[in-house]
């Protein structure tokens, strides 16, 4: 977690993903659910980093962005150099992947102070507590809602803590400590 250090918090109303966007990711579909949110919080971004090899699908990612009336508020960043000053641009960092191994965007985030969110699937509990999870456009807005109600003290002490829950769940498994150790050269 060393190369990965917490910022102030402040809150940024931005949201990140990151990772290809391709259909696995479910890209689209989190354009979608931002979409539900976007009018109860209009302060929210969302900020999409990575990689995009299939064109198509990026397409209907842009499609999406627009038929939402979200062009000034979702953007597509392609690569990110410095993830980071990325990672501390967020409130929060999402996943909304049909599955994942070791979910290295959402540990990432969370090592960097982010609060995580993620699509419920057999083993995100393991990276984010129940209160990050959502199945739905309603559960994810439900979250974003909630997370922002709170008093920035709240969101700090919160993040803080997913994180040190984080990094003892994690070390506490004999390869994860290896991964861990990785992640701070």
């Amino acid at each position: 977690f060393a190369k990965f250090s917490t910022r102030d918090r402040g809150a940024t109303h931005r949201l990140g993903m990151l990772g290809q966007v391709i259909p696995r990711k479910g890209v689209r579909e989190a354009v979608e659910f931002f979409a539900v949110v976007a009018d109860e919080l209009p302060e929210l971004s969302l900020s999409i980093a990575g990689g995009t090899p299939d064109a198509r699908y990026r397409q209907h990612v842009e499609e999406a962005i627009a038929a939402a009336g979200l062009g000034e508020r979702v953007t597509l960043e392609g690569f990110v150099p410095d993830l980071q000053a990325w990672y501390h641009s967020l409130d929060i960092i999402v996943s909304n992947s049909q599955a994942e191994g070791l979910q290295t965007a959402l540990v990432e985030g969370i090592a960097s102070g982010c609060r995580a969110l993620s699509r419920d699937w057999a083993g995100a509990e393991e990276v984010v507590p129940p209160d990050g999870l959502f199945s739905s456009a309603t559960e994810f807005r439900q979250r974003l809602v909630e997370h922002y109600a709170l008093d920035a003290e709240e969101r700090t002490c919160q993040a803080t803590g997913e994180r040190e829950a984080l990094l003892e769940r994690l070390g506490a498994r004999p390869r994860m400590a290896e991964l861990l150790a990785s992640l701070a050269l």
